[in-house]
């Protein structure tokens, strides 16, 4: 991005849910000091080194030199910052901003007149802030509330704090307007989390802001000692406000304090409602003022006779060890390690050539940094089927192999759009797994061609199947690709999946694959609308040892419950009436296999092996068996899965 034109970063900032400012600043840091990936973090280093000096700062002048001194070594040792000032994101900036907008906000109602550069540079924080990050917008509101509580008597600063609000709505007025004429996209962008994440539990969000903005780290609570070293500070903490609180003399301050902290951050509450895996570190800029406030109360406690001190001590204490565990786990933990990136893209430039492709998950280019390769990075956005067609067609069906990188974590292509594309134009070949992601390996054997649907009709009452298509000749130990055009006749309040089975003339079932039915908005079918139509693409993996027969393949819709009881719907008929609860799609033949020696697809069953693995011939060697049932009842087929080597 911040190689990029201004134009083009423009363009792509309206299109997103971020604002350009912060890409427009590291793109001149990049032009002065190279665009390494040193260089590129290091701009995150200075701002969090010079939030040590505001914050100590903002303590000395508006609490007392002490509290300053404290505050600057809990923001030196905070995780949080450690971990941010290594990030090539705006992050590091905002605590700065929102300080300095604090700072304003004391100048102007503390002051008995202001000057008009006073004003002006709230208006300029203000508009930097709202080009820096969104969520700037909560710091501006609550900032300005504070301003009109305090200026509420003073008609004449009353004024010019409305022409202030008023200035900053004009210089966000360019910006806004572009985002209007993006909203679609702005939507889509917005609209990415995934739909089957359930709401965030209110004890589960609030302990994951608090360990977090001691850790920086978003799998703190899965650590037992950091998340228990949190929760003793949390307690220490709170015995502390009540201590500060009690005291007339601290009261105002600390009231004020943990304001700065807790208000803001509150709303973020309706942030996780509408997103729930969004991530903390959206709001991790208010920690700023959970820093001062504990510094405030170490600095006060200190003064006070021997439980005032006890208490200060043990809190300081628990601070330097909630810290210490967090940065421990960050540089040492693998579970806390960075997504290998680096050790991927060395396995990418060992293997690759100029006639391979790289396809990278969209928005990512973190690839990029890491990979010096000979082979081309494309990036196509799935939520996009026409033009994630038209990227595949042009650069997948020419290269020799196609490398598909996905994060564990999450895959912005639900529906399975690219891997049924390079599946149904080759074969997938191997897999590797690095910490945070995976590569599939494909190797393309037919130039990628969208499939032509075949009109079908089989009503399941909501729902009807009105195309179909279904790979043929693939071969016995790859894996059969099908697409699946659907209509939803009338609204539904459940999330149907489709169970699609492969079996034999003789009924035996040899491959199944089951999948949620989403359009092309990655939606489930209770979040379709009447009369629309959408299209599935699905990959049916298959046993290594499936003969090159001829097959039947089938499917069904069903629903769950809470339980996991399956509740199948009924095929219906021209007039109405149940007729079973599968509809034949097709048959398949099935080629020849081309001796795939790993497991790529994941389908291999784990076998128990035999005590001792038997010869049977010169060549030949059982491996391992089982049997699909422990008792059987007299005429009941028993299945046995055998394997040799």
């Amino acid at each position: 991005m911040a190689t990029s034109t201004i134009a083009s970063l423009l363009a792509d900032r309206a299109a997103h849910i971020h604002p350009p400012l912060y890409f427009l600043l590291l793109k001149g840091w990049v032009a002065l000091s190279g665009p390494s990936a040193f260089s590129a973090r290091f701009l995150s280093v200075w701002f969090n080194t010079l939030l040590v000096a505001a914050i100590y700062s903002f303590g000395r002048r508006y609490l007392d030199r002490r509290t300053g001194l404290l505050a600057g070594l809990l923001a030196t040792l905070s995780p949080l910052y450690v971990v941010y000032s290594q990030e090539v994101r705006v992050y590091a900036l905002l605590p700065l901003v929102y300080l300095a907008l604090l700072a304003l906000v004391n100048r102007l109602s503390r002051a008995p007149h202001n000057s008009q550069f006073d004003w002006l540079l709230l208006i300029g924080l203000e508009v930097v802030g709202l080009h820096l990050h969104y969520i700037l917008i909560l710091a501006v509101v609550y900032v300005n509330l504070l301003l009109l509580l305090r200026l509420w008597r003073r008609k004449h600063e009353l004024a010019r704090w409305l022409a202030s609000i008023a200035v900053v709505a004009l210089f966000c007025l360019p910006w806004a307007i572009a985002v209007v004429f993006n909203w679609d996209a702005v939507l889509a962008d917005v609209g990415v989390s995934d739909p089957f994440v359930e709401p965030v539990p209110l004890d589960y969000f609030v302990r994951l802001l608090w360990t977090f903005q001691w850790s920086g780290l978003t799998a703190a609570p899965s650590l037992p000692p950091l998340h228990s070293a949190s929760l003793i500070l949390a307690g220490l903490l709170l015995a502390a406000l009540v201590f500060l609180v009690a005291d007339a003399r601290t009261r105002a301050s600390t009231l004020r304090l943990l304001a700065h902290w807790g208000v803001p951050l509150a709303p973020a509450l309706l942030l996780w409602q509408a997103k729930p895996l969004s991530h903390p570190r959206y709001v991790a800029l208010f920690a700023v003022a959970l820093l001062l406030l504990t510094g405030y109360a170490l600095a006060q406690l200190g003064r006070r006779r021997a439980a005032g001190r006890v208490l200060a001590a043990l809190t300081g204490l628990t601070v330097l060890v909630t810290s210490s565990i967090a940065l421990h786990a960050w540089y040492c933990d693998p579970h806390f390690a960075k997504d290998d990136v680096r050790g991927l893209a060395a396995r990418l430039e060992a293997e690759t050539t100029a006639d391979d492709l790289i396809i990278a998950p969209w928005q990512d280019w973190s690839l990029d940094y890491a990979y010096h390769g000979p082979a081309p990075i494309i990036r196509p956005d799935p939520a996009d089927e026409p033009a994630t067609w038209s990227a595949l067609l042009t650069h997948a069906g020419a290269a020799r192999r196609v490398f598909l990188v996905n994060y564990h974590r999450g895959n912005r292509d639900r529906r399975g759009l690219i891997p049924f594309t390079l599946e149904s134009a080759g074969s997938l070949s191997e897999r590797w797994d690095f910490k945070g992601l995976y590569v599939r390996v494909y190797e393309p054997d037919r130039p990628v061609v969208p499939p032509a649907l075949a009109p079908a009709d089989a009503d399941f009452g909501p729902l009807r199947l009105t195309g179909a298509w279904v790979e043929q000749n693939p071969p016995a130990d790859t894996a059969v690709t099908l697409a699946l055009r659907w209509r939803l006749e009338e609204p539904v309040g459940d999330r149907y999946r489709v169970g699609l089975r492969l079996r034999d003339l003789d009924g035996w079932e040899l491959a199944a694959a089951d999948a949620y039915l989403l359009d092309d908005r990655a939606l489930p079918t209770d979040r379709w609308t009447a009369g629309e139509e959408a299209t599935t693409y699905h990959v049916l993996p298959l046993v290594p040892g499936t003969p090159p027969l001829t097959y039947t393949l089938s499917l069904g819709i069903y629903t769950t419950d809470d339980e996991g009881t399956v509740h199948p719907l009924d095929l219906l008929d021209a007039a109405g009436n149940p007729r079973g609860q599968s509809y034949e799609v097709g048959t398949v033949i099935l080629a020849p296999a081309r001796g795939v020696r790993s497991d790529p697809y994941r389908v291999i069953p784990d076998l128990p092996p035999l005590p001792k693995p038997a010869v049977l011939a010169d060549g030949l060697l059982l491996e391992a068996a089982a049997l699909d049932r422990q008792t059987v009842a007299p005429g009941q087929p028993l299945f046995i899965t055998l394997r040799w080597r």
